[in-house]
Formats: structure tokens, sequence, C-alpha cells
């Protein structure tokens, strides 16, 4: 029947364990789903400020770059030109017809004046606006100047085409032309005459050739490398501007913008298979610890809550910059206080590999947190001597400190303004989260009815209300619970037990004797009352001690584990002297067992049973040595209390093995050796006096010649 009761138990157990891990694993990839990676980067834009350092994941083209490059490689090809001799023969020949038609209208019979008038009024359309005095001086010419005029007009002109023309060079033929005519025997009015007239005629005649150019700058152009930006490489660091050219590095890598699920459908799918894979390793990882920390369902809840409280954190500060203002690392210290530091440190990197594809986190933040939570969670065990606090939250500070800026210098080979600013952030988030992790103990102590050794720590203080009565009130049953908590604390530290809460429960195991001290025997300096008792009342004074140790326990708010060793410390057992008194005196047919056993329930921990056995042994060997028995017997008689709790059932529900038994004997042993040794005879000084004085008559007996050999003489004595 227990058994089944048991199966039943262990069942619920399991299945209460497999619905904190479903639960938490779809937390975790809701958290994923919803995070940083998938969310974070959908708003930036060109001229924001980046939010975060971005490193390129894989090497990647810089398209801007490169193509600025380009560009400038076009651009330094020099333009090139051809020739257009249309224009020379063009310019030619307007000057020709120019001349023409001023040679048409002259006539010689009119005179200078006549003609300019005539030209002036008829509106002839010419090429040039010429002044009256520069009609003047030309009309003046005779035939042979003029046409000589013509040809070094045009033979200017000529010359410049010769040496090319361009639209950039054209302001400066102008000027050569100029130079060229000024050069020549005609006057000053004719030389300015031909200056309108050759830069009238002078245009471009070397004209850009387009398809020639566009062919030599995409030659120079395909000269031009890809700008590679190489994977790790800083493409903006945090508090930068996002350039265009930034920018468009970002999106080409998926970076920020990413338009719907669809971009990031490969990366959630890897990250929901390692969590899996992360939690089927957990699973194993408890499995492995024989079911020690799961079977305890006030363990399980608690790895569940912290473990949520962890990502929901990471989820929450997903938008920050500064990873290690995260306190992750609270809840590693937490869990290494109310359970174990193995446990915690293999909580801690369950949940910063998790937090990471929440916060979308890189291999820094894997690192600081696996770092600095391991080594904090080592630290907490020193946190059970209160003044050692202050100085564990500076070293998990300086550690957080160091941590941060030795990460930064080996990833980026420097430790930036940023980096150091954030570095004293993680400094003082480790002394604060310290400080949150013990003074938030008294929550969980409640929350979880969970014993941390600060809270042992106070219950042992012999000022405590209850130890302080049970001093005075009852002195031998102080004395006696002190005497069990050394030999139970002994124990539970042999057997893996928790020495802490084993010393405690030894210490308030009998506090119920509290009500009637009396009539226990490690009390009493005379008369025993229960001579004057029946068995019956003297076996239910005994027996009350249990129910009343619980009221005393209860009502002065002692932890359950506490309350738990007072009612299980004698389990079921007879209290066999009484039960026999009745028989004898009744008859062994008319008296029940069941009025002389104690109401359990039989111890259900090893810290029970521990102080179960501790209590058992040390009352018996106290009185075994009193009447003189040696070593040799006691460790019979120890085994032989043992062996009756074991025939009795009274361990069949506590967690100890055959070899935890073995231990306990052996620890036990080991502490009655120590109070119980043997010690050397001190020599009686009156005797020893009396041996001097004979020795000095029998020397004084002897004839003068005899002397006493100094071995005679006791050692350290004179004669």
């Amino acid at each position: 029947m227990a058994n089944s009761r048991r199966k039943k138990k262990s069942s619920k157990k399991r299945t209460k364990n497999m619905l904190y891990m479903i639960v938490a694993f779809v937390l975790t990839i809701f958290f994923i789903f919803s995070g940083s990676y998938v969310n974070s980067t959908y708003n930036l834009s060109v001229n924001d400020i980046s939010p975060t350092r971005f490193t390129a994941p894989t090497d990647v083209v810089d398209r801007v770059a490169t193509e600025r490059l380009k560009e400038e490689a076009r651009n330094s090809v020099a333009p090139l030109y051809k020739h257009d001799s249309g224009v020379q023969e063009k310019a030619l020949s307007n000057i020709d017809s120019f001349f023409n038609t001023l040679n048409l209208v002259y006539d010689e019979n009119e005179s200078i004046a006549d003609t300019i008038n005539s030209i002036k009024s008829s509106g002839l359309s010419l090429p040039v606006a010429l002044s009256y005095s520069q009609y003047y001086a030309y009309f003046q010419l005779g035939d042979t100047p003029r046409e000589e005029y013509r040809t070094m007009i045009k033979n200017t002109v000529s010359e410049l085409f010769e040496q090319g023309i361009t639209s950039d060079t054209l302001e400066s033929t102008y000027a050569a032309a100029e130079e060229k005519i000024n050069t020549s025997a005609f006057s000053d009015v004719l030389k300015e005459t031909a200056a309108l007239i050759t830069n009238s005629a002078l245009s471009p005649n070397l004209v850009v050739d387009e398809e020639a150019l566009e062919l030599a700058r995409e030659k120079k152009a395909s000269e031009v490398g890809d700008v590679i930006i190489k994977k790790d490489q800083k493409i903006v660091d945090e508090g930068e501007i996002i350039t265009e050219e930034i920018y468009t590095v970002l999106t080409d890598l998926n970076l920020i913008n990413k338009a719907n699920f669809s971009t990031v459908t490969k990366p959630f799918w890897g990250s929901v298979i390692i969590i899996f894979v992360l939690f089927i390793a957990a699973l194993l990882y408890f499995r492995d610890q024989n079911n020690k920390i799961l079977e305890n369902t006030r363990n399980s809840a608690m790895l569940f809550l912290f473990y949520v409280l962890a990502i929901v954190c990471a989820r929450i500060m997903a938008p920050i910059t500064n990873y290690s203002l995260i306190p992750l690392t609270v809840f590693a210290m937490i869990i290494a206080t109310l359970i174990n530091a193995r446990t915690a440190i293999v909580m801690n990197i369950f949940i910063s590999i998790a937090a990471i594809f929440i916060y979308n986190g890189s291999l820094e933040f894997l690192m600081f947190f696996i770092i600095t939570g391991t080594i904090a969670s080592l630290l907490m065990r020193y946190t059970n001597k209160r003044n050692y606090i202050m100085l564990i939250a500076i070293i998990v500070g300086i550690l957080n400190f160091v941590c941060l800026a030795a990460i930064n210098l080996f990833f980026y080979a420097t430790v930036s303004q940023n980096a150091w600013k954030y570095s004293i952030f993680a400094g003082v988030m480790g002394i604060i989260l310290t400080v949150l992790a013990v003074g938030s103990m008294p929550l969980w102590e409640v929350l979880f009815e969970v014993n941390t050794p600060l809270r042992l720590l106070d219950l042992i203080n012999p000022t405590n209300e209850l130890l302080r009565r049970l001093m005075l009130e009852a002195p031998g049953t102080y004395h006696h619970s002190l005497l069990v908590a050394n030999l139970a604390e002994n124990a539970a530290i042999a057997t893996e037990a928790n020495p802490n809460l084993t010393r405690v429960g030894a210490y308030y195991h009998d506090i119920g004797k509290l009500k009637f001290p009396i009539y226990f025997t490690e009390n009493q300096h005379g008369d025993n009352p229960h001579q004057y008792l029946d068995p019956y009342t003297s076996a239910k004074i005994i027996i009350d001690h249990i129910p009343y140790g619980k009221e005393l326990a209860v009502k002065n708010g002692l932890p359950k584990a506490i309350i738990d060793i007072i009612c299980q410390h004698h389990g079921t057992t007879l209290a066999k002297y009484f039960y026999v008194e009745a028989a004898n005196q009744l008859g062994i047919e008319n008296v029940s067992e069941a009025d002389f056993r104690y109401p359990g329930p039989i111890p259900q921990t090893k810290e029970a049973a521990i102080v179960m056995l501790a209590d058992t042994v040390e009352a018996a060997v106290r009185a075994t040595m009193n009447a003189g028995s040696d070593l040799d017997e006691i460790e019979a008689l120890i085994s032989s209390l043992i062996k009756q709790k074991m025939d009795d059932g009274q361990l069949a529900a506590a967690p100890v093995t055959f070899k935890d038994i073995d231990i306990i004997k052996h620890e036990f042993m080991q502490v009655f050796k120590g109070m119980y040794h043997k010690r050397i005879a001190y020599p009686d000084l009156n005797q020893k006096e009396a041996e001097k004085k004979e020795l000095i008559e029998a020397h004084k007996a002897l004839p003068a010649e005899e002397e006493i050999a100094a071995e005679d003489i006791p050692e350290g004595e004179e004669l």
C-alpha cells in the first residue's frame, strides 16, 4: 500500500515537472519570436542614431563604397574629342560672304559716307555689326589692301581651327586671335574690326566623342575591385549616425528593416531547435542527479519561476544597448543560495543561451553572463556570514567590471569610451544584484518555505526565545540537544545531507519537553516523579512532548522543515519502558502497543532520520559510559540501536541507504571517541611526597661511601 502511494506521488511529481518544462519551452519560443532579433531593427533609416554596434555576420560587398570608387574612376577619364572639318569650312565661307556683301554695296562713285548711310538705312543683315568709323576705315582701303585684310582674317581663323577649338578653350582662342591680329600692320580700328569678325567666325571644331568616352569610362570603372566588408568587421558603432552607405550595408545583411517574418524564418527555426536540445540536456542533467533535485516539488517550482522571470527580463530589456544591465546573474545567485551552486551554474548556462536568442545578443553577451553568473554562484556560499555580504557584493561588482572590459578588449582590440562607461555600469549592477539576491531571501523563504543558511543561522542564536527557555527551564535537555546536534551535523556532512538544517533540527527537536521538563531524566536531580504515576500517564506525558513541540514551533514561526524533524524524530517508536511496566502490571494481553507509540510520522527526510538516530544513541551511550563501558561496547551498542530502528521500519520512508547507515555509524563513533577518549592519570601529590621522604631516610641510613644512582631519583625531583 505504501509503495503504491509512493509510486502515485512520484508519478504526480513527474507530470508536474513535465508541465513546467513544456510551459517554459513555449514561453521561450514566444519570447524569441517577439524578441529583439525579429523586431528591434525594423524602424532604422538614414540619419538615425545606431542603437548598438553592428558587425558583419558574413563577408558582404559595400555597394555604395564600390560604386563611389567606380564613379571616381569614370570621372578620371579625360574627354575624347573628334575633329569636325565642316565647322572650319563654314566659318571661312561666312567670312567670304561677309566681305563679298560689303564689297557689293560699295559704290566708287558715291562717297564713303553715302555708302555707309545706305548700308545702315537698307537694313542689310550682316553677321557683325560695325560702327561708322569701322566701315569708314574698311572702305578707305584700296582693292588690294582689302583683299589682304580678308586674307589675314581668314588665315588667322584657319590657323586657330587647325590647332583645335573645344568649348572649354573657346575663350582662350578669342584671346589668341586678338593677339595674332594685333601683330598685323593695319590700323587699330581695322584690328578691332578684324577681332570682331574673327570671334564671330570661331566656334568649337573639336566635339566630344561620346561613344568612345563612355567606352573608356566603363573600361576604367571595370578595373576597380569590389569593396568588401569582412566577417565580424564593424559596420557602425553605437551612437554613430547611420549614413546611406551604412544603411545599404545593414539592409543587404538583413540586419535592419526586415520587412516580414519570412526573412528570419531560418534563423528562428534554428533557435527553436537549439532551445529544444537545451531542454533535453537539462532534463538529462536532472535525471543524472538521481532526481534528487526535482523530486522536491518546491525545487521544481523555484527553478521554473526563476527561469521564467529571467527570460521575461531578457524580453522586456531587449531594446536596451548595454546588456550588462539585464539582471540575469541575480537568478543564478538566488538558485545557488536556495538549492545549490551546481544547479545554479547549470541553470545560468541554460538561461544565458535562451536569453541570447531573445535579446539577439552576441558571443560577448554569452561569455559575460556565463562567466559572471558562474563565479557569482560559487561566491554565494560565503554570504551565510553577514559580515561577508558586502565584501562578496564588491567582489562581484569588480568581476563584472573587469569581465566586460576584457571582453571588449578581446573582441575589438580596444576599450572605447562607451565600453568603459558600460563596464562601470556592469560593476555597479553586480553590487546591486548581490545585495538584491541576499536581501530577497526572506521573500523566497516564506514563498517556498525554504531554509537558507542565513535563516538557519538566526535560529541557532542562543538568544532565541525557545533556546533560551530550554537552557533555563530544561538545562539537561538543552545539553542533550547540543550533543545530538554535534552528532547529527557530522553525519549530515558525511552523507551529503543538509548540515545546517540537521543541526538546527537537533537544537529544537525536544522543545516539547518544556511543558513538563522534570518528567525527563536529563532534567531530574532527585526523585523521579514517574514512580508516583501509572505507566499510561507517564507514557502520555513523555509522548506528548512531540505534539507540544509542534505547537511551540508553529507558534514561534519555525520553518516547516524544523517542525517536520520535531514530529518525526521519534517516528512511531514504542515507549518501551512504560509499555513493559504496563504489561507487568496488567498482563501483556491487556496492553495495546498503540497506546505507547509515538504519533509519528516516521522520518521522511535524511535530515530527520539522522536526528532520530543521533537522539537515540546519545542518551544510550551517555548512560553506558557512565556505567564504565569502553568504546568497543559503545560501537556495538550503536549498531544495535540503529538496527532496532531499521527492524521497526522507522527508516523505511527516508532516503537513507545502507551505505549512509555505515557512514552515520562511523561519524557517531568519531564524535564519541573525541568525547570519551582515555586520559592520562595524574599522580597523587601526597603519595609522591611520602615516597620522596622515604628515599631521603634510606639515603641517610646508607654508609657514607655509598651513593644513590641517578636513575633511582624520581624525574624532576631533587634530594
